[in-house]
């Protein structure tokens, strides 16, 4: 199996089964770029943005509002998933490949969203 297929099955089962994710590797490999990334969520106007990662078999994640509150690893699920209400596994099984391709060369998938409707965070 190569590594970009071995990502897109951790991810998947994180993201899409719902498989528990490493507070530890978002501490060790993310949490230092939070203000890079909320820059980037101003700059490009959008209504939040998730990043993934995964490393030597675990997964992270971590959302970000734009009030720049937040959500890490399973929380961060919820909201996406109270946000994309009827299509959060149809997105995430679009989107995984590609989170796979960039986690497989090394960098973070960051992923801003645009939303039709405001969206309420809690």
């Amino acid at each position: 199996m190569t590594k970009k297929a071995e990502i897109e099955t951790l991810l998947y089962n994180a993201l899409i089964r719902g498989d528990e994710m490493t507070y530890s590797l978002y501490e060790y490999d993310m949490e230092e770029h939070i203000d890079y990334w909320y820059k980037g969520l101003k700059r490009d106007k959008d209504d939040l943005v998730f990043v993934v990662n995964e490393n030597f078999g675990h997964v992270a994640m971590v959302l970000i509002t734009p009030e720049k509150k937040l959500y890490i690893n399973e929380d961060a699920r919820k909201q996406l998933r109270k946000i994309w209400l009827e299509t959060y596994d149809d997105n995430m099984k679009l989107m995984i490949p590609k989170m796979a391709d960039e986690l497989a060369r090394n960098f973070f998938s960051e992923n801003g969203v645009k939303t039709l409707h405001p969206v309420e965070f809690n």
